[in-house]
């Protein structure tokens, strides 16, 4: 794609899916987080800039109970063009659920707000990091990293 077609709003068409290792370091603790993610490129807002959408599902280790998240993230990554990091910034909302092992649970709506990098972003194996603060009820801290593989 040119410069000047992806300054015209052109579709992109990557497709990437990995799974991520977090720690949520919240609330005077630090909880262990595996989940997954997909992220589908969408479209070229600027020559730069990238507008992603990424489904994730994380589940919490911890103690007492287990908790999982389904979050869905508009993600804008920036400087598209560089072979070795692409960072980005982004928003969303979350569905957490929390369940205790007496008995109880409770599912809440949240707002993540986040940003990160991915590197060697032009390659088919994809690192990324990430850190992640979730506004709501239910309000983990995540600090992220995984690996992304480009499938289309």
């Amino acid at each position: 794609m040119t410069a000047s077609a992806a300054a015209q709003g052109m579709p992109t068409n990557e497709v990437v899916i990995g799974p991520r290792l977090s720690l949520d370091v919240n609330d005077g603790g630090t909880h262990a987080v595996i989940g997954g993610e997909a992220r589908f490129s969408v479209i070229m807002i600027a020559p730069t800039v990238r507008l992603d959408i990424r489904p994730e599902l994380n589940f919490y280790i911890f103690d007492g109970g287990s908790a999982f998240d389904i979050s869905g993230d508009a993600l804008f990554a920036f400087g598209v063009r560089s072979d070795t990091v692409e960072p980005y910034a982004g928003a969303g909302l979350g569905i957490f659920h929390v369940s205790a092992d007496g008995g109880g649970s409770a599912t809440r709506l949240g707002l993540n707000l986040l940003g990160g990098a991915k590197f060697l972003p032009l390659q088919t194996i994809q690192p990324f990091v990430e850190m992640r603060f979730t506004v709501g009820d239910f309000n983990p801290i995540l600090i992220t990293g995984g690996v992304l593989f480009l499938i289309r």
